[in-house]
């Protein structure tokens, strides 16, 4: 990809693809909090709530959600293993990094940008509702969310 291609991959997602992977994400959070979660996403107030509650989340399906282990918490295993759920080229980033919020990026940068950077809560959506990566503000909260169903 030349430095063009590398622009252009960092833009805002499409309203129609952000609203998919931001409701794809609810299937992967806890039933009784999944309303909230669901009805917070159409309104700037609420929405803002939600990311700044991503920092400290608690609420993640256990079904779905696989603690990546201390060793394995870099880019490196992270890709692989989304990569071997089935992860396509581009993602989508819900974040309470304003800067990485909303953006469709290739999952390489993602990843990178995530693991390497991001201090705050933050979901990258691979597969709407299907495949995710969750980690929190505290390095070492690193969950991948896979529903193979």
């Amino acid at each position: 990809m030349d430095a063009q291609d590398e622009d252009a991959a960092h833009e805002r997602a499409d309203p129609l693809v952000a609203l998919a992977h931001e409701e794809g994400l609810a299937y992967f959070i806890e039933s009784l909090w999944r309303p909230r979660f669901r009805t917070s996403l159409g309104n700037e107030r609420r929405r803002k709530k939600l990311l700044d509650t991503l920092n400290h989340f608690r609420h993640l399906d256990d079904r779905f959600a696989m603690r990546l282990p201390d060793g394995q918490q870099r880019p490196e295993y992270l890709l692989a293993a989304l990569r071997k759920l089935g992860a396509p080229r581009l993602c989508y980033i819900m974040s309470d990094v304003r800067d990485l919020d909303g953006l469709e990026i290739p999952l390489v940068r993602a990843v990178s940008l995530v693991i390497e950077e991001a201090s705050f809560g933050t979901f990258i959506s691979c597969v709407p509702g299907r495949l995710a990566y969750f980690q929190d503000e505290h390095r070492g909260d690193c969950w991948v969310l896979s529903r193979q169903d």
